[in-house]
């Protein structure tokens, strides 16, 4: 009774979360991630699934688990089904005054509510969130432990490969942050114009209005990667036209590495002029012979580190990820431009 009274009157006690989990089409990997949430060290949060209008069994699944834990899972439609609608649907009707995201395709440690709870509550007012680390399930297959080395590495992770950090510190953005509720609101939630990058939109506008973001590597997340190599370019695709949704509203936030994946896209072309000039096929071999070394020479880091001759395909993950990456912003850049 106790618990079921925490849950239905969280504003009677001091401290309440609510963990939202925006969904669509996640019927593969939606149960692990309801499991981890339901088998937390801590009490007193609860769990809102908002659903984009899953086409697969995704509600289904949520349902029955809602119907075995009435009082602690909470469900909401979301129309418009991209993920920024969904977490401010969720996070409108949440209850907690802590507020913490986590995918559809993740799943968590045991203390990960406890040890960003934790941070988040001793750490002073001018912390708005502390953020989680991903590290990789055990069961991944051979192509999705590739895809996750290539993110770790400095190359492929554009330099936020801090993301797998050891150490509590202060950083620009983390994923899967437990924030203030009162900061969110602040800040009007998430900028829904933001169809991508709105995580890295959310925490830059949190750092510029003062506060900061820490990074917890006690909070533990599995990211499960993309099965295939085609779902891993759409995957740097989005992600590229994420980046451009960012530089435009924050042009400030501009960094020189964002510049390799745009100059590799961009360079691809240059052969196809080289009638004009042979200068653009010497640009084209000049730079992407560059790259092609510190591609093999990263990957033969992967392959010894991790003592695996097949990780050689990292190379051509790296390709992969920087003409998508670079695709996607391109294109998104100059589509918001006109």
């Amino acid at each position: 009774m106790g618990k079921d009274f925490k849950l239905l009157f969280p504003c009677f006690f001091m401290d309440f979360i609510s963990v939202i989990v925006a969904v669509r089409n996640e019927e593969d990997y939606i149960q692990k991630t309801l499991d981890s949430l339901l088998d937390q060290s801590i009490e007193f949060y609860e769990i809102i699934v908002v659903d984009g209008d899953s086409e697969d069994r995704t509600l289904d699944i949520v349902k029955e688990y809602q119907r075995r834990y009435p009082e602690k899972i909470r469900i909401f439609r979301n129309s418009k089904k991209r993920q920024v609608f969904g977490r401010n649907i969720g996070i409108k009707n949440s209850k907690g005054n802590f507020i913490v995201y986590i995918d559809g395709h993740t799943y968590a440690e045991k203390n990960w509510l406890e040890a960003l709870y934790k941070t988040l509550k001793n750490s002073g007012s001018k912390i708005a969130g502390v953020g989680s680390i991903h590290r990789s399930p055990e069961s991944e297959t051979f192509l999705q432990k590739a895809i996750d080395n290539v993110l770790r590495s400095f190359l492929g992770g554009f330099r936020s490969s801090y993301r797998f950090s050891d150490d509590l510190r202060e950083v620009i953005t983390a994923p899967f942050v437990m924030y203030r509720r009162e900061i969110l609101e602040k800040l009007d939630l998430y900028d829904e114009k933001m169809l991508y990058g709105e995580d890295f939109d959310l925490n830059y506008r949190i750092n510029k209005m003062g506060y900061k973001i820490l990074l917890q590597p006690e909070a533990v997340t599995y990211y499960i990667k993309r099965k295939t190599l085609r779902g891993f370019v759409y995957q740097m695709y989005k992600y590229g036209k994420g980046r451009a949704y960012i530089l435009k509203k924050h042009p400030d936030s501009f960094n020189i590495f964002y510049l390799s994946p745009v100059l590799f896209f961009l360079f691809f072309f240059l052969p196809f002029f080289s009638f004009i000039s042979k200068i653009f096929l010497y640009l084209f071999i000049a730079y992407y012979g560059v790259f092609s070394i510190a591609f093999f020479l990263s990957s033969l880091r992967i392959l010894f580190k991790e003592r695996d001759i097949r990780l050689i395909i990292c190379i051509l993950l790296y390709f992969l990820e920087y003409l998508s990456y670079g695709a996607g912003l391109v294109y998104n850049y100059i589509r918001l431009t006109l």
